[in-house]
């Protein structure tokens, strides 16, 4: 394993990563894309500008090049990241906001379960009942599930998830 961590440490500093805005951090580090090892002896589009014998001028001419792209590169990835904060503020503001109720049932409410079969309507059910009950809670199992009662004291089996369960 040892003898590989240089290679696992390449490898992952060309690989593209979308948390800095879909660049791999060499390219944000050197100004350039990395050139394989294999693209020498395969030719593909990163080595093309690079027309061998160069001389000095030349080559730093296109180093000059590398590197005043570097910022625009470096404001794209800001700007990229900037949105995918925004995606995750956006996420955890509707995460919060999703369930209508923001408090959780306690013991001795009573409430309606929705019946799931009238999840799609139909013209037949259109005038039908679509809650069940009253009952009453029981106990609070946490995750939205909670246990419940018919007014008679017969627990239900099973427990009862919190979207499903209206007020009464």
């Amino acid at each position: 394993w040892p003898d590989y961590l240089h290679l696992a440490f390449w490898a992952d500093n060309i690989t593209i990563r979308r948390s800095i805005g879909g660049y791999a951090p060499f390219t944000l580090m050197f100004g350039r894309n990395c050139v394989l090892p294999v693209e020498m002896e395969i030719l593909s589009w990163y080595p093309l500008e690079w027309k061998y014998p160069l001389n000095r001028k030349k080559l730093l001419e296109l180093r000059i090049k590398q590197l005043a792209k570097l910022p625009e590169d470096i404001e794209r990835a800001k700007a990229k990241i900037s949105a995918s904060e925004s995606r995750s503020k956006n996420m955890k503001w509707f995460n919060e906001k999703k369930y209508i109720r923001k408090y959780p049932f306690i013991e001795g409410d009573l409430v309606l379960i929705f019946e799931e079969c009238f999840e799609t309507i139909d013209v037949g059910r259109k005038f039908k009942n679509r809650y069940r009950g009253p009952y009453m809670v029981t106990k609070h199992n946490g995750n939205w599930s909670y246990k419940l009662k018919e007014l008679d004291g017969t627990e239900l089996s099973k427990s009862v998830h919190g979207n499903r369960l209206m007020p009464f």
